[in-house]
């Protein structure tokens, strides 16, 4: 259990960082493909939602594979 929330620690902060620059990057794409800045929104934050969770799940995936 320990060490579950040790990854999670350590691993969130990490995974937030890459979802946020996802989110960026999509949003700088989208901001110049779109004239209404609203379009470009929603495509971000879900991208930056998906990027999130899947950097969380391959570190417990990996985890668990390098600790067996």
């Amino acid at each position: 259990m320990n060490n579950i929330l040790l990854y999670l620690v350590v691993s969130v902060p990490f995974c937030l960082i890459a979802g946020l620059v996802a989110g960026l990057i999509v949003y700088e794409e989208f901001r110049h493909h779109f004239i209404d800045k609203k379009k470009s929104i929603k495509p971000a934050i879900e991208t930056a939602v998906v990027a999130f969770f899947f950097f969380l799940i391959i570190v417990f995936v990996v985890v668990n594979l390098l600790t067996r």
